[in-house]
């Protein structure tokens, strides 16, 4: 492979899917990489959803000339364009070569989860050279957009491995990411807060609903079947749920949050069982001495903090390895440094920290436009911070954004930990249920002090407990069974946080601030200095520190805006005289755009939707819908997308 830039690119081009919004991948992302030699650095990595303000965004481009305006504007912080790339993976119609597949070395394994195998397993080549790695990929299954044909072939959609100095021995997984998939539809909630909320519930179940139907090595295409599987599981814990004693509901919560907590507590358990079949498969097979290997875990439900913990705790594992954008956001990360281990084979690569994404230098120009609405404007002092943080919340946008779906410092809002209202005010600024928790930040070398366990945690993929005699002092970043999902900050990764935390720790002696996302309800965390700006504006916080420069804000009655910047949506969804014919031409009826997407699932319906039989349709998807046992009036608005 020659030296140069290289594009990894996770993204979806196709003009219908575009036009009805279809959705076949989600949380599209981009990087870019610099070959020099022997040795390859990720220059920078683009989450989409925090350019175009859609959420885990999933919508196509319209065609190639979009896709390449679109990645250009990207490209030229660096004054490059994908002219300059020696080669471009990841998707058809902008991918330049077509080499870089996984299916023909691995045939058994959907190519969407070795990707997620490889965002682990290569993270640190040293370690992947060196070392032992023992890896799994589990989220809740595939997409074929890039070779639909291995849709048919792939015999094992949740692969593992085992890497023992560099030689990679494949196993397939089982994954409990279909539980907490059908879980999100069912509930319309996110997974992260129903993992949440069920710990949020001092719950115990009399009843193990563990059963070897559970162990999926493949789902269906579709879903269907597996979701009729899991409808039965589902209602057998509601049944159990419905004998509880009135004794038993908590009374700060709703029925239903009740209930659901009931089902999601078991359905925790249920997962820690699945993942710990898979690693006592892989000790028996292949001898593997767990506390001179490390545990990597990608894929979506390894944003279980729960079970990472659990089996780092229970297995004594070496070290935890995983990217801080374990789910589909690291897509591109995962083909790229797959692409240069099949072309290259031995080369040099670090995941230095989480801070791959944008910076924001236009604090100057920012300033004239809302000099309205600034009180003061200071450089940053270690005794106003002090104070400030005590009388906050406070915006803390530093430096470039953090990748992955979690504030890892530069984007978020902190809060004192001592503070008991902490929590509560966090969570009415977000717009959030009041037990939904806060995360707390905490120096590195003052972790062991404080909690149970003792794991390095810098992207938040694990959980500890607080010890007995510390909670009282930190209530804001408790759940109720003082657990916390910690982020550790240590001066290497990220030394502006540090220095927050060590200013706070030598006034207060609490290493330990509150950190939630800046970014509003049902909004991607926020990538620019003008959304922050229009954050704070609208939920009345004082004190924003932008670039470590302290900015207080006032007059927030004469600002008039209700809702987040657009970003580039408008840029993104293209309407213009093209769009609009061949919305006539594959829409002659003008049917409700939902209902395409759905043809994907349920081919059956194509013919009605020809005809504009909408009223067929409908039916069809009612039933589909109640087999499924799921909601229809929830289902289909969370299909409209875009």
């Amino acid at each position: 492979m020659r030296d140069g830039y290289y594009l990894s690119v996770y993204i979806t081009i196709d003009e219908y899917r575009h036009i009805f919004n279809i959705k076949n991948r989600h949380d599209y992302n981009i990087s870019l990489y610099l070959k020099e030699n022997d040795d390859v650095t990720l220059v920078h990595f683009w989450e989409l959803e925090r350019i175009t303000g859609f959420k885990q965004h999933d919508s196509a481009f319209l065609n190639t000339e979009h896709a390449v305006e679109f990645i250009n504007q990207l490209l030229a912080v660096y004054q490059l364009t994908v002219d300059d790339m020696v080669e471009i993976w990841g998707s058809p119609r902008i991918s330049t070569v077509d080499d870089y597949h996984p299916v023909p070395e691995q045939p058994d394994y959907a190519y969407h989860g070795i990707w997620h195998l490889f965002s682990g397993i290569m993270l640190h080549s040293n370690t992947f050279k060196h070392e032992q790695i023992l890896a799994f990929a589990v989220d809740g299954g595939p997409e074929f957009n890039t070779d639909p044909d291995s849709e048919e072939y792939a015999k094992y959609y949740y692969p593992g491995c085992y890497v023992d100095k560099g030689k990679i021995t494949y196993l397939p997984a089982y994954s409990p990411g279909p539980l907490w998939g059908y879980a999100s539809k069912k509930y319309d909630m996110r997974e992260g807060s129903l993992m949440a909320l069920g710990s949020a519930i001092d719950i115990k179940h009399e009843k193990n609903y563990m059963n070897d139907s559970l162990f999926l090595l493949k789902t269906d295409t579709r879903s269907y079947q597996t979701y009729i599987q899991l409808s039965s599981l589902f209602n057998e814990i509601e049944a159990d749920f419905d004998k509880q004693p009135p004794s038993a509901i908590h009374p700060d919560f709703t029925y239903e949050e009740n209930k659901i907590a009931f089902v999601m507590h078991a359905i925790q358990h249920i997962s820690k069982a699945i993942m710990e079949k898979n690693v006592e498969n892989a000790i028996r097979e292949l001898g593997i001495d767990t506390e001179k290997t490390h545990l990597s875990l990608t894929g979506g439900f390894a944003l279980n903090c729960p079970t990472n913990s659990h089996l780092m705790n229970k297995y004594k594992f070496k070290s935890f390895i995983a990217p801080p954008c374990v789910n589909d956001s690291g897509m591109s990360l995962g083909i790229a440094l797959y692409a240069f281990y099949k072309k290259v084979g031995q080369f040099n690569f670090n995941f230095e920290n989480a801070y791959y994404g944008d910076n924001d230098h236009t604090l100057h120009e920012l300033m004239s436009d809302y000099q309205s609405f600034v009180k003061r404007e200071d450089s940053f002092h270690p005794e106003q911070f002090l104070i400030d943080i005590q009388q906050g919340p406070i915006c803390w946008f530093n430096n470039r954004s953090e990748v992955g779906p979690r504030a890892l410092g530069n984007r978020s809002l902190l809060a004192d930990p001592r503070n008991p209202e902490a929590k509560h005010k966090l969570n009415i600024i977000k717009e959030r249920e009041w037990w939904r928790p806060v995360a707390p930040l905490v120096m590195e070398e003052h972790q062991k002090e404080w909690f149970v366990e003792d794991l390095p945690s810098p992207y938040m993929l694990q959980t500890s407990t607080i010890k007995e005699d510390q909670a009282a002092k930190v209530p804001a970043i408790l759940h109720l069974d003082r657990s916390s999902r910690i982020q550790t900050v240590n001066e290497r990764d990220n030394k502006d946080l540090y220095e927050l935390l060590h200013i706070f720790n030598n006034e207060t002696g609490v290493p330990i601030l509150c950190n939630t996302s800046l970014n509003d309800k049902g909004e991607p965390i926020i990538n620019k200095l003008e959304e922050a700006i229009n954050f704070a504006l609208r939920k009345k916080i004082s004190v924003v520190y932008f670039n470590k420069k302290r900015i207080e804000l006032h007059h927030f009655e004469e600002y008039h805006k209700q809702s987040p910047e657009p970003r580039l949506r408008d840029q993104f969804m293209r309407e213009n005289r093209y769009t609009k014919l061949l919305h006539n031409r594959f829409n002659p009826h003008n049917l409700n755009k939902i209902y395409f997407g759905f043809a994907y699932y349920y081919p059956e319906i194509v013919p009605l939707l020809e005809q504009g039989l909408t009223s067929e349709v409908k039916s069809l998807l009612q039933k589909k819908f109640s087999e499924m046992d799921l909601n229809y009036e929830v289902m289909l608005p969370n299909c409209e997308g875009l």
